[in-house]
């Protein structure tokens, strides 16, 4: 059980992600926890707005061994365009170089152009050995076909 002010947060904190992303990409309390947990090491950072204090932004962040991925940025779209996706990157990697790890891997869809300027801007490239994406029928008459 969260404490009151855990849940509020949580609550903030998918609200800005379901105005950054469209089902079925949005989280909801439980896949929330479940991005948090994807990695055996992991941190929440979170992006206030000054001089309110108010939650305009997260990233989760995880490393396993020397590899660390950044496996959510969201941003509150008032606060968009004013660095807060950079800053939160920038204390992502921060928090991974801190652990050990010298690498950061981050996907994203082809078509979100503003997250992938953003991402080529801080350095990230698109990696030639590029992610396969593979998909299969689960009522069994796929398998039934081999």
């Amino acid at each position: 059980m969260l404490s009151p002010k855990r849940d509020e947060l949580l609550r903030t904190l998918l609200a800005i992600d379901a105005s950054s992303f469209v089902a079925p990409w949005n989280l909801d309390s439980r896949t929330f926890e479940h991005a948090c947990r994807a990695t055996s090491e992991h941190r929440i950072v979170i992006a206030s707005a000054d001089p309110s204090g108010e939650t305009v932004g997260y990233a989760i962040v995880g490393r396993v061994g020397i590899r660390s991925y950044l496996q959510r940025l969201a941003v509150a779209p008032e606060a968009r365009r004013r660095g807060v996706g950079r800053a939160l990157v920038h204390h992502a990697s921060h928090w991974a170089d801190g652990r050990g790890a010298t690498s950061m891997l981050v996907n994203t869809e082809p078509t979100n152009t503003a997250a992938l300027a953003l991402y080529r801007s801080l350095g990230f490239e698109t990696l030639p050995d590029s992610l396969v994406v593979m998909e299969r029928a689960v009522n069994g008459t796929a398998a039934a076909r081999s």
